[in-house]
């Protein structure tokens, strides 16, 4: 028998009394000793490759058709707690940027569920929320400046070195044809690492050390090789333009022997890739095309449909997390699809086999958009729509070819990196899957955090120009007042 609603266990009185006993423990020794934030900092950015493996899943139904399927509590919540309970009271003053919208979003998508049924699934989805925020704040807290962002990068080079190893071990070890890594997905795999790979990039053009850089750039052709043994038609495409159009942001028309070291490097491990991968590739892309995929009896195109469906009827959505549920019990039989009705919360899918269920239960639609509309309506997907707006903005002031310091090269990584998942999420709903979705937030948390730091070296310059203008006596005599009336002209 199928069931997914296991009730509190021992362990989950366990695990969460650990946590809280790690919370004022970390908090306490962080505090003695703040080196460790570094080392806390680098261990959350490792745990969203697989977040599942270090929480507990309260009231879980395991097998309900959606990317939240409990109330978890995870050690990346722990240590998202630490950094901000250890942040000094000076660093806490004022919100991060773009918390504001952020905020707003999570407050409407939680009202959203009381007025629809079933409200169980929305609280997991609102769960998964209000951690975002917690780590979002937690990041933006904790980045300071060019120190902190070496942590990060090097954090992130580690992960895509170890989730290389695990693709070429699948690969070539136990032979599998689609890799996916410790994600569980291969979509996934690929979403992940092409989130990782503009960060990658840019810093191996950055003035960081030689290491450092040769460091980001090793990672960043990891990333691109976990794309191709993922043999994902989406995250290949996005892969290749969103590094043609980093590198164009980032490299002036003047070589040198460094930029066609990179270059030739960048050549060389994508071609060598693709030859290896290229039967499988050519197989995805034949067996497939746009026409079909737009076909709505079975293609992408079907979520289309379904969307229209659900907001004609409620344009103001069917309730977070819902729509799986809705959509099973009440619109696949309007498109002529065979469908098993969810009878209650406890998703009992006695007597049917796991292949028979996954055709006969809607999956969350297939595009991040439409998902977002037909859950949350057209306000919750406008608020969604200036969320990424304001993404967008924050790193677009970053975006200087011509100066090459990591911070200003972060966040030109941060905006291809958003402008991937955006295309990624025409396709896939993965940015709601936690590895990428807490991914993201602890890259966007230290945009903002870096945004600060940007700021008060900003103020620091002009405080610092204005003390010396006084120290040399430079001080500007003021203007004088222009008349009111004309003078008379000499005689």
């Amino acid at each position: 028998m199928l069931r997914g609603n296991p009730g509190m266990e021992p362990k989950h009185y366990i695990f969460i009394a650990a946590c809280f006993a790690l919370l004022f423990a970390g908090t306490a020794a962080v505090r003695a000793k703040p080196v460790l934030r570094d080392w806390l900092f680098g261990i959350g950015v490792f745990i969203t490759t697989d977040p599942g493996s270090y929480d507990v899943n309260l009231m879980g139904r395991m097998l309900y058709r959606a990317a939240t399927r409990g109330i978890e509590i995870s050690l990346l919540d722990v240590i998202a707690a630490i950094l901000l309970l250890s942040t000094p009271a000076r660093d806490r003053r004022g919100w991060p940027a773009c918390f504001g919208p952020m905020l707003v979003y999570t407050i409407y998508a939680g009202l959203t569920i009381p007025f629809h049924e079933p409200q169980l699934f929305g609280y997991f989805e609102m769960s998964k929320l209000v951690r975002g925020l917690l780590i979002f704040t937690a990041a933006a807290r904790y980045m300071r400046g060019p120190r902190e962002l070496k942590v990060l990068l090097t954090a992130l080079c580690v992960t895509m070195y170890y989730e290389g190893g695990i693709a070429l071990r699948d690969r070539y070890i136990y032979g599998e044809n689609r890799i996916h890594g410790t994600m569980g997905s291969w979509n996934m795999l690929a979403m992940y690492s092409n989130t990782v790979a503009p960060f990658m990039l840019t810093a191996a053009m950055a003035d960081w050390p030689k290491r450092m850089r040769q460091a980001c750039m090793v990672a960043y052709a990891v990333c691109g090789g976990c794309v191709v043994l993922t043999i994902s038609r989406t995250g290949f495409a996005v892969f290749l333009l969103m590094s043609i159009f980093t590198t164009l942001a980032c490299v002036t028309f003047k070589l040198t022997p460094r930029k066609l070291a990179i270059g030739a490097l960048a050549v060389l491990v994508s071609s060598a890739a693709l030859y290896k991968a290229r039967d499988s590739l050519m197989s995805r892309y034949e067996g497939s095309s746009l026409k079909k995929e737009a076909e709505a009896e079975r293609g992408r195109g079907l979520y289309f449909r379904l969307g229209a469906l659900v907001l004609d009827d409620h344009p103001f959505g069917i309730g977070l997390n819902n729509w799986s549920y809705i959509v099973t019990n009440h619109y696949y039989e309007l498109v002529d699809l065979p469908y098993r009705p969810y009878e209650n919360t406890d998703v009992d899918f006695t007597g049917y086999t796991r292949n028979e269920t996954s055709h006969m239960v809607a999956p969350p639609a297939h595009n991040l958009w439409i998902l977002t509309a037909g859950e949350t309506g057209y306000p919750g997907l406008l608020l969604f729509c200036v969320i990424w707006y304001r993404w967008f903005g924050m790193a677009r002031q970053f975006i200087r070819k011509t100066v090459t310091h990591p911070v200003w090269r972060y966040g030109t990584g941060a905006f291809f990196a958003l402008f991937g998942l955006v295309l990624s999420t025409m396709t896939e709903y993965g940015f709601r899957h936690a590895q990428v979705y807490f991914l993201a937030h602890i890259l966007l948390g230290s945009l903002a955090g870096l945004q600060a730091y940007k700021l008060r070296t900003a103020a620091r310059a002009r405080k610092e120009a204005r003390e010396r203008r006084s120290s040399a006596g430079d001080v500007e005599a003021p203007r004088p007042r222009r008349p009111s009336v004309a003078p008379a002209p000499a005689r």
